[in-house]
């Protein structure tokens, strides 16, 4: 789960009607978390590469520059207890 820290501007020209593409989301809609988390199980929403670090929980602190800086390409980290 994600969550912008402040207002995130959107080009939707780029992304509008004219690519033809559908945009699925899960921010502020409890109903949506079950279609999205059955279609990253079924594979129709692609989740490969978004996950860039794999971190024990004793490394938190790590895991938190990683998604500050963005070294090494980090977009997303994972904490593993």
């Amino acid at each position: 789960m994600s969550v912008f820290g402040g207002e995130i501007p959107a080009d939707w020209s780029i992304i509008g009607d004219s690519k033809e593409l559908t945009i699925y989301g899960s921010h502020l809609g409890p109903f949506c978390y079950p279609k999205v988390i059955r279609g990253m199980v079924d594979g129709w929403i692609p989740t490969e590469g978004v996950v860039t670090a794999t971190l024990p929980l004793a490394d938190f602190e790590h895991g938190l520059h990683l998604m500050e800086t963005g070294e090494n390409g980090s977009i997303k980290a994972v904490l593993k207890p």
